[in-house]
């Protein structure tokens, strides 16, 4: 296995983005419309049309997280058929309803023509054109993975030496590994950006001596280009020792055009990431710009053991999240946030707030919107 060589920090340029405090009332019209995918009972996936300010739910869906994704022009989502068990495609307002594979856990768009398919034994499979007569499927070597490069010749897995547990990078051909540090609970989350081309991943940064702890950072890398990472972020430098999301291996969000990466940040008060900590703060770092922004006009103690998952606009201007509010009861609020001008608003309330958090799926569009 190869040793985890990464190199120097970046001086990321830092903003913070306070104009206004706490969540504002939706005005008419809220900007960019569209149809937000989330769960307001127990029952089934609903779709809320940002435009006509009213949800509705999907038929024969079933409440989902992992196992739902929206298509490259979010026109589309995948879900499992609680009548067929099968998994579908269909439009966000529940029409052209269409089987997709018989034997499919997951299915995720890696382009408009190309889908990923997990089973439920965790065999992947790669689909072109599938909506054809004939479904000509391609085997992918995903023995040991968790996570594929879309389009790619890479993916992540978990190797152990003795009681310890790291994330790899694996070549799927020749099983090379690549280090990328250890499989921490709250320090693993990572993301493939909608082209493939980088990897984002939360890694250990400095060591914080009055928490005892060594905070979280942002890395990203270029498999097959560059296989040095780079460290993205310098957050100790701002706040100390943070934590950056929470325990789910996939909890970081990329916005569609590959731009940018949506994550919370929550600083750590002591060594253990699930003690007494202050509240997450919405983080945006623009990769391309090489700028990390602070909404720091908003924040939520509602970050552990998960942190709300961040949705973006088609247009990769706006971010959606469902939290609690303390003005609020009845469940959720879906909170939207204009990235160009750090406005928080609330949307709609009444989000199934049970035993599971209540989830964004995808904010997508119907056709010709």
């Amino acid at each position: 296995m190869l040793s985890l060589t990464t190199t120097t920090a970046q001086l990321t340029d830092f903003f913070e983005r306070c104009l206004t405090s706490g969540v504002q009332s939706r005005l008419t019209t809220y900007e960019p419309g569209g149809i937000i995918l989330t769960t307001f009972d127990a029952n089934a996936l609903w779709a809320y049309d940002i435009d006509r300010n009213r949800r509705y739910p999907l038929p024969n869906t079933a409440p989902c997280i992992s196992n739902c994704h929206l298509s490259p022009d979010g026109e589309w989502v995948s879900y499992f058929n609680r009548v067929t068990r099968e998994q579908h495609q269909m439009r966000l307002n529940g029409a052209e309803t269409q089987a997709i594979y018989p034997d499919a856990a997951e299915v995720i768009w890696w382009s408009d023509n190309t889908l990923l398919v997990w089973t439920p034994n965790r065999d992947a499979y790669v689909i072109q054109e599938f909506s054809t007569d004939q479904i000509e499927t391609t085997a992918i070597a995903s023995d040991g993975i968790y996570s594929l490069q879309p389009n790619g010749d890479y993916g992540l897995s978990i190797s152990q030496d003795g009681e310890d547990f790291y994330r790899v990078l694996r070549q799927l051909e020749t099983d090379d590994d690549l280090l990328l540090g250890a499989d921490a609970p709250y320090f693993n989350a990572a993301a493939w950006s909608p082209d493939g081309e980088w990897l984002a991943f939360v890694g250990e940064g400095d060591y914080d001596e009055t928490n005892r702890v060594s905070g979280a950072e942002l890395y990203g890398i270029r498999p097959g280009i560059d296989e040095n990472p780079t460290r993205w972020t310098n957050l100790h430098s701002i706040y100390g020792a943070v934590r950056v999301n929470d325990m789910r291996r996939d909890n970081l969000t990329w916005s569609p055009d590959g731009s940018k990466i949506a994550f919370w940040v929550i600083e750590l008060l002591g060594s253990n990431p699930t003690g007494i900590n202050r509240q997450a703060i919405l983080h945006i770092y623009d990769v391309n710009a090489d700028q990390l922004i602070a909404y720091c006009g908003f924040s939520t103690p509602a970050h552990t053991p998960f942190s709300p998952r961040i949705v973006w606009s088609p247009e990769s201007t706006n971010l959606a999240f469902s939290v609690p509010l303390p003005d609020h009861t009845g469940g959720n609020v879906l909170v939207a946030l204009n990235t160009r001008n750090g406005i928080f608003t609330e949307l709609t309330d009444g989000l199934f707030n049970g035993s599971a958090p209540s989830e964004l799926i995808g904010w997508g569009r119907l056709p010709d919107q």
